[in-house]
């Protein structure tokens, strides 16, 4: 699972352009809404980000940078045994 993560960001630095526009990140691929990273921007727990007049823009090598931290990889759930034992 770590392997495609780290698939999924080389994608993301190797084919969205440098400069990413909010309204722009779902045609990148990122997995997040433009909603969600104005509401992180809100609260000052989002990428880093920069603003072109009125319009805000994301380095995106620093977004890639950003969303790696927030990928978490788990181990597979085992399911849990019920009933009473014999």
């Amino acid at each position: 699972m770590q392997s495609q993560s780290q698939d999924v960001l080389a994608t993301f630095r190797k084919e969205a352009p440098p400069i990413i526009r909010r309204p722009d990140l779902k045609k990148t691929g990122f997995p997040y809404s433009p909603g969600f990273m104005a509401n992180l921007a809100s609260i000052g727990q989002g990428p880093p980000f920069f603003r072109v007049g009125r319009l805000v823009c994301y380095d995106r090598d620093a977004l890639a940078d950003w969303l790696a931290t927030r990928i978490k990889v788990e181990a597979p759930r085992v399911p849990r045994q019920t009933g009473a034992a014999a």
